[in-house]
């Protein structure tokens, strides 16, 4: 889910070209999705829908931001 383009998720069960564009940006805007259910909710999904979702596809991590390192200190 957090990787797929939009074109990917349109094929799911229970999506279609306009919630797969939506889901998209709000992927984008939240960083990506912590769960499949995560995701189910975003989407709009009913119970049932995701129960069949599982079968099809699931939540990879999210990307991680660049690592940086506050001040080091030598003692």
């Amino acid at each position: 889910m957090n990787a797929a383009n939009q074109r990917a998720l349109a094929k799911l069960t229970g999506m279609d070209r306009r919630l797969a564009k939506a889901v998209v940006a709000e992927r984008t805007k939240r960083g990506g999705f912590s769960s499949l259910e995560d995701f189910a909710t975003t989407a709009g999904m009913q119970p049932h829908e995701i129960v069949r979702l599982r079968d099809e596809a699931f939540c990879s991590p999210r990307p991680r931001a660049a690592r940086s390192f506050g001040r080091r200190l030598d003692y």
